[in-house]
């Protein structure tokens, strides 16, 4: 069976976004257990992320800004500048 040009796309999307994140961590020199802890999730997940094999609620999150006739990064802009300038979802 053959996939559609959707789910292509979402796993070109899904692909970036794990290349982008293992690239970051890896520059920032933190294990993937450090990662992990720090947004709270298991080690598992979060390798699964940085091998593209978990679909992630940012493909959500970009189809919401499409919808919308604005690029995720002027969505995400809009969102940050609604929230107080210390925001953080870190502790």
């Amino acid at each position: 069976m053959q996939q559609s040009k959707y789910e292509d796309r979402k796993e070109e999307l899904s692909k970036a976004l794990a290349d982008v994140i293992e690239s970051l961590r890896s520059s920032k020199n933190k294990s993937a257990n450090l990662m992990s802890d720090e947004i709270g999730i298991s080690k598992g997940a979060w390798l699964k992320l940085e091998r593209g094999n978990i679909r992630s609620q940012f493909l959500t999150f970009c189809r919401i800004a499409e919808a919308l006739d604005v690029s995720p990064p002027e969505l995400l802009a809009m969102v940050y500048k609604q929230l107080p300038d210390n925001f953080s979802l870190l502790e």
